[in-house]
């Protein structure tokens, strides 16, 4: 069996947290970077997300998966 001493475990947990905000980094960045790039879906983007406020009046994520 493997056996971890405590900064280990702390050593690898940090790391799983930093990758986890880095993929989410990065693919918020590419999506907000294509979005400048095509001002037509940026327009759509914008249409239904004003839509569903108006109809919901707070976003949760329920309201989010009802996006299309």
């Amino acid at each position: 069996p493997v056996l971890f001493d405590d900064d280990q475990v702390v050593a690898l947990s940090i790391q799983y947290l930093v990758a986890g905000f880095e993929t989410s980094g990065a693919t918020v960045a590419f999506a907000l970077y294509e979005l400048s790039l095509n001002t037509s879906i940026q327009d759509r983007l914008r249409n239904e997300i004003i839509s569903v406020v108006e109809k919901h009046e707070i976003i949760t994520y329920d309201v989010i998966k009802e996006m299309t």
